[in-house]
Parts: C-alpha cells; structure tokens; sequence
C-alpha cells in the first residue's frame, strides 16, 4: 500500500505537480491511496487509486495533520503502508516503517539569499526561508529519498540540510511547450517590444529592469515597450520618456503564447527559480533571452545560441545589455528543447 500526502497542494505550480503525479500513477497491482484538498478535482484515474479529500488549509491544520491526523486515519482503517509519498516539500507521520519519499518543490527555504521580516513585501520569504525550512528539516528523516526539480536545487538541499546527495534525485517536471515552426519575422517598426511573465515577489527582481530604463532612458534612439504581468499600482510610479510599461495583470497560456510570438526578446532578470518555465518557452519561440546569470539559467537554457546571462543586480549591466540589443538587428534562433531530462517514469521506477 502506497499512501501520498498532497493535502495541501490547490493552486498554481503545486496544483500543476499534483496533476502530473496523479497522471502518471503506473496502472499496476499496487494500491494507492492520496490525500488531496477538498477543491482539487481529480480525472478517474483507474481502479487501484483511492481519493480522499480532506480541508487542511491552515497552518495549524496542515502540521497536526501531518504530525497525528494522517496516521490517526490510516489506524482508524486499518492500515498499514510499505510506502509513503508527501508530495508537498515535508514529511509526515506513518504507521510502522516503511520507504519514505519526499517531493521537494519550494526552493525558498534552501535558498542563499537573505529577507527582512520587517518589509512587508519580504515577510512571507523570510517565513519560508526560516521558520518553514525548519519544518522541513524536523518532519525528514534521514533514511527519506528527496526528489527535486533540478541539479541547483539537489545541491542546495544537499547543502543546506546536510542530506547525502545519493538519496536525492532530480526528476524534471513535464513542460508542455508550445509548438512553434515559423520564426516571427522581423519588426520593422521603431519600437523594440519587451516581454517579462513574472509575480511581483521581490526576487523577480522587477526593480532591476526599472532602474536600468532610468539610466538608459535619455540614450535611446527608438521607444521601447515592456509587457509585465503585473497590476497596474505595481508600475504607476514608474514614468520614462522613451520606456513605456504595460502592465497585463494575470494572463493565461494561450496569451503567453501570444506575447512569445509577438514581442522582440524576453528580460528575465528574477534571480530564484526552480526551473524558470518563462525561459524554456521562450526559447521554444527563439527569442532572443536577456536573463539573470543565475544557476537556474545557466541549467535549464544550456546549449542555446540566443541567450545573454548578466549579472542580476548590475543596472549598469542591465541597462547596456538592453541598449546594445536596442542597436543590433531583430533575429529570432533556432526553436530550442532541453534536452531529455528523468522524469514522472523515473521518480516510479525509483520507488518501485
């Protein structure tokens, strides 16, 4: 019996995870059992999986869940599994022992970079960063296997729990990239269009981009335009004479799409990611990619042409970057792919 804790997964990226887990669940003569959140609506997957919804959204809710309520409830059934599964960072409480599997997905708490409790926009990071981490280092124990998302992440987890790296395995997410066969053709106007799909969390580093249009502002020869999917109280303070902001607020896949094929290169200079799928997609257009030097980057776009790595907290070099493509021809490269990465079928032959 294989029990999966996905209790508290029900929206963004870690509701994408829990779909593509349960999608993949291998149809075999074992039995799954996994608890997800009263609002996640599951497809009927076949006749060895159990759905159990339960409401565990709190803070309090979740810890005494995962400290007595999930093992109260396997008792309770009667249960006993050989194989426990929380796909959301921690672990959780079990009957007897069995093979415990952690899927590691939040990269705050192993991150290198310092918040301040005191700045409101910063709060909720250093919560993760340190109390959350704490939580995670208590709730593993050192017999569990970890999955993540990439090789930074294992060796930041690895390092910042002192976990041995053979127990940590890096399973790649499926990324549904658009399918793109004909390069956008050049812009012929006097405006250079922008692109940066990111939330207004502090490390997306938006601040940057602004800073860097202050100072290149008086040099440029053309407009230029930048799409964020911000709200509009996040940029209004922000005013250029040759920079003009859009904020788009939340937009869906389709229109990601849209700007990719429209806009003339993509700024990415958020300096923490896991995979950063907005880079991926955009080199599966060719664009052109002005992105953070960031370990995430250098990972997730290594082998392609169109890509200019720079210093995430260098204006200057921000604003040189942006002004040189400014000045240069508009090409597009060749659509890129990552290269084949372990995936869902591999974190399954792992447990098997």
């Amino acid at each position: 019996m294989t029990i999966i804790n996905a209790s508290g997964l029900r929206n963004s990226g870690a509701l994408t995870i829990l779909h593509q887990f349960y999608r993949n669940i291998p149809v075999d003569n074992r039995q799954y059992i996994i608890f997800v959140d009263i609002s996640v609506e599951l497809p009927e997957n076949n006749n060895n999986v159990l759905v159990v919804k339960v409401n565990k959204r709190s803070f309090i809710r979740r810890i005494l869940w995962d400290l007595f309520g999930l093992k109260a409830w396997l008792k309770r059934n009667g249960i006993v599994p050989d194989v426990t599964i929380s796909l959301q960072n921690s672990g959780f409480r079990t009957i007897g022992k069995c093979k415990k599997f952690v899927y590691f997905h939040n990269l705050l708490p192993v991150a290198q970079f310092q918040w301040n409790i005191f700045k409101k926009a910063e709060r909720i990071l250093w919560y993760y960063k340190n109390v959350y981490a704490l939580w995670v280092k208590w709730s593993i124990s050192r017999d569990t296997q970890i999955f993540v998302q990439s090789n930074h992440i294992k060796e930041a987890f690895a390092k910042r729990y002192n976990f041995h790296r053979t127990q940590i395995h890096v399973i790649f997410p499926e990324i549904q990239l658009p399918e793109v066969s004909v390069p956008k053709s050049e812009n012929n106007t006097s405006t250079v269009q922008f692109f940066y799909p990111a939330t207004e969390f502090v490390y997306k580093n938006h601040k940057i981009l602004f800073e860097a249009f202050k100072i290149i502002d008086e040099q440029l020869t053309q407009k230029i335009q930048i799409f964020l999917t911000v709200a509009q109280d996040f940029v209004e303070d922000f005013q250029y004479k040759n920079v003009k902001i859009n904020s788009l607020g939340f937009i869906s896949q389709s229109e990601m799409s849209e700007m990719y094929a429209s806009v003339d290169a993509l700024l990415f200079p958020s300096y923490l990611e896991t995979v950063g799928l907005p880079v991926l997609e955009a080199a599966s257009f060719g664009l052109p990619i002005l992105v953070a030097d960031a370990s995430y980057a250098r990972e997730v776009l290594e082998g392609y042409d169109g890509v200019q790595f720079i210093d995430y907290k260098d204006a200057n070099e921000w604003g040189k970057a942006i002004l040189y493509f400014c000045m240069m021809p508009l090409n597009h490269y060749s659509p890129f792919r990552p290269k084949d990465k372990y995936s869902w079928k591999e974190l399954f032959e792992i447990i098997k």
